[in-house]
């Protein structure tokens, strides 16, 4: 008979705020740059606003994934071994 890993509430919680206030400062490295935006990117305003929104967007959803993926018993848990097989959707 195998024996479950045991629960450990105090480590899910501790993992899951340190990968939130990493998430969280690495996304205000970008404040410094936003007015320089639209030069860098050779594109309006409005424009540079978007991708700048969808970057932060896309980088909180993958850090939660990535912060779920290691938590034992989620039900997150990637079946490719690599990367760009996960992102190509193959397991």
């Amino acid at each position: 008979m195998s024996r479950s890993p045991a629960a450990r509430p105090n480590l899910v919680v501790l993992v899951l705020a340190l990968g939130g206030i990493v998430v969280s400062l690495m996304q205000t490295l970008v404040i410094p740059l936003i007015p320089r935006l639209p030069a860098l990117l050779h594109a309006s305003a409005a424009e540079g606003a978007f991708r700048l929104i969808m970057a932060l967007g896309c980088g909180t959803a993958l850090a939660a994934l990535a912060i779920a993926a290691f938590i034992p018993g989620a039900s997150v848990r990637p079946r490719a071994e690599t990367v760009p097989a996960m992102a190509a959707g193959r397991s």
